[in-house]
């Protein structure tokens, strides 16, 4: 493969539609690819650095099967987008419904 993959780990397609101006400008302007995968590896309540570093292994070496084409050294880089919707409100603000 020529080009360089960009793999984005989102939480859901609103999170992809956000990014999507900003992936059509990189593709553009570089060699790039970008593919996304839809998962949600902070949501855990088993949440640990190594639990998110062991998942991320095991999402990219799931995309690696699932894309036999698609070699290890094809991918530049592994971004993860964390979604912070209702990270900053205080927990009294949050209510139970």
């Amino acid at each position: 493969m020529t080009k360089k993959i960009i793999l984005l780990l989102v939480e859901g397609p609103t999170d992809e539609d956000a990014l999507a101006l900003v992936y059509s400008k990189l593709v553009r302007e570089h060699d790039l690819e970008f593919d996304v995968l839809h998962t949600d590896i902070t949501a855990g309540e088993d949440m640990t650095v190594k639990y998110i570093a062991d998942r991320i292994q095991t999402e990219v070496a799931e995309y690696l099967r699932k894309h036999p084409y698609i070699v290890k050294e094809d991918i530049l880089k592994v971004v993860q987008i964390i979604d912070t919707d209702g990270a900053f409100i205080p927990t009294s603000q949050i209510r139970q419904s």
